[in-house]
């Protein structure tokens, strides 16, 4: 099964049958919610490193 945006339509295509025009503009209409997952997982990570 090809991925697809979460809460997609059935009109939606799914990401395989889209364009390269079509999946650069899915990619800059979800940017945001990318960037707010990833600062959220960063924000998750522990330093295990010993410095003593």
């Amino acid at each position: 099964m090809a991925p697809t945006r979460r809460g997609a339509t059935s009109q939606q295509k799914s990401l395989s049958e889209m364009s390269r025009d079509e999946l650069a503009d899915f990619i800059a209409s979800n940017q945001a919610e990318i960037k707010r997952i990833e600062a959220q997982l960063a924000s998750r990570a522990k330093d295990e490193s010993y410095l003593g």
